[in-house]
């Protein structure tokens, strides 16, 4: 398995999470999106997931991202790009 310890520490920055929050999100990350992303993206993604911690225990997350509102703009867009 592959490390980023720097794409790492930078997405931890810029998402504003405690390290042990970030690092559960990081871990569910699979390596494509770690090397395709950059640190800033990554941050926004798992920005995205937290905003809809119950989303991933649901069958339909899809649904959830309508029914819960909370995405500020700039994710909506960024979630636009990588769809």
């Amino acid at each position: 398995m592959k490390t980023y310890p720097l794409k790492f520490r930078k997405a931890l920055i810029h998402s504003g999470f405690s390290e042990t929050e970030f690092k559960a999100y990081w871990d569910r990350l699979h390596d494509v999106q770690k090397e395709k992303h950059t640190s800033k993206e990554l941050a926004l993604l798992i920005s995205i997931e937290a905003k809809m911690r119950p989303a991933y225990l649901n069958i339909d997350p899809a649904g959830e991202y309508k029914k819960n509102g909370n995405l500020a703009k700039i994710h909506k867009q960024f979630l636009g790009m990588i769809v």
